[in-house]
């Protein structure tokens, strides 16, 4: 198993920047299990003179690929766990997700704050898997994007004297979202598509 990361932070006047590299590759511990996977991320802020006011972006980005060794039966499981049946050697996936988001947040008044956040949001999600001989294998798709924003305003009265009210603070937000999924899923030879047995959308 071989693994690096890279990582620096660094701030500058107004400015705050956190950035990260990483990698992973490994053999695995079972026959037809290797596997590597990368990720980046960046995170960079301002914050106005005042402090008021900060706003940013983060992106994130990881990505893997691997084999798989499929299933043992128990007996075969307890006398060789690392093996893997014939079968299953063209097992293996490949998964990609990445996020970008902007953040806002700032005190409009001594009493009133606002926070914001928009965010897109991507999965995809391609395995192949053979469960026994006697089935055939499958390609399974996860292909996911979310799109959305989320906001709050919130109220800190300094008038009130009462104990019991002292710290209290009301909050009104909005939150919305909207998705495009994609769920298929393939009869296949070898991860060669020979049928669709299944073909999900949502939107």
């Amino acid at each position: 198993t071989r693994e690096m990361q890279l990582a620096q932070g660094m701030e500058q006047g107004n400015w705050t920047q956190n950035y990260f590299a990483g990698y992973l590759q490994s053999a695995g511990y079972r026959q037809n299990s290797a596997f590597d996977k990368y990720t980046l991320s960046a995170k960079l802020f301002y914050t106005t003179d005042d402090a008021r006011t900060r706003i940013g972006v983060i992106a994130r980005h990881t990505q893997s690929h691997g084999d798989e060794a499929g299933y043992l039966e128990a007996a075969d499981a307890h006398r060789t766990p690392t093996a893997s049946y014939p079968y299953a050697q063209s097992d293996g996936g490949n998964r990609e997700m990445s996020q970008l988001s902007a953040h806002l947040d700032s005190d409009l008044t001594p009493n009133l704050s606002l926070s914001a956040k928009a965010y897109v949001n991507s999965v995809r999600d391609q395995r192949w898997l053979r469960y026994s001989l006697l089935a055939s294998q499958q390609e399974r798709i996860i292909d996911e994007r979310h799109v959305g924003v989320l906001a709050s305003l919130t109220y800190r009265p300094q008038a009130l004297s009462a104990a019991w009210a002292r710290g209290m603070s009301v909050e009104v937000g909005a939150n919305a979202e909207h998705q495009q999924d994609r769920s298929p899923r393939y009869s296949t030879v070898d991860k060669v598509r020979k049928d669709t047995t299944r073909d999900q959308r949502f939107d």
